[in-house]
């Protein structure tokens, strides 16, 4: 998050922080790192084709749709996972100064329309929640993160929580 990738950034340089973060990613958690969240959601027009260059599957920069869909780079397809910010915690409590609960209404709704919309027509809808440990982890504020995990946690029956790589996996075995 060190390094917003924005015009100022020539292919090199960009391309080296890339292969940083991900090197750190990699060595930290001893895994493979297939997806990308770019520092402030901020990339250049080349940034998808470097994070396919360098392995990386999927990205979560766009909040345009509810669905995963396939982006053409030179190096090959990279999915992108929508992730949007019109629920997220910063943005509603710190950003808009909505109380704490009236976050937990708005992700809930969100999370109901969505299940309604899936239910309806047939097929999945992609729901994503950012939360951020120094906005919704406050003391004060825990119990209505609980209140709102605890509502998609009971939606088991039919909603599949899954991780972005597992979402993007079956969006590539269906593409």
């Amino acid at each position: 998050m060190d390094t917003p990738h924005v015009g100022a950034l020539d292919e090199a340089q960009e391309r080296a922080v890339i292969e940083r973060a991900l090197d750190i990613l990699r060595r930290t958690f001893k895994r493979d790192i297939q997806g990308w969240l770019s520092p402030g959601r901020l990339e250049t027009a080349r940034t998808p084709d470097l994070l396919r260059e360098n392995g990386i599957r999927w990205f979560a920069d766009w909040v345009n749709d509810e669905l995963p869909y396939c982006f053409r780079t030179d190096s090959g397809p990279l999915w992108a996972l929508p992730l949007p910010t019109e629920i997220e915690d910063r943005f509603v409590v710190l950003d808009n100064l909505h109380a704490e609960a009236s976050w937990a209404d708005q992700v809930i709704d969100a999370f109901e329309f969505q299940r309604a919309e899936a239910k309806s027509s047939g097929g999945g809808r992609l729901f994503s929640l950012s939360l951020h440990p120094w906005v919704m982890g406050q003391a004060h504020r825990v119990k209505h993160m609980d209140r709102v995990l605890a509502h998609i946690n009971g939606a088991r029956d039919d909603c599949w929580l899954a991780t972005p790589s597992q979402i993007a996996g079956v969006a590539e075995a269906q593409a």
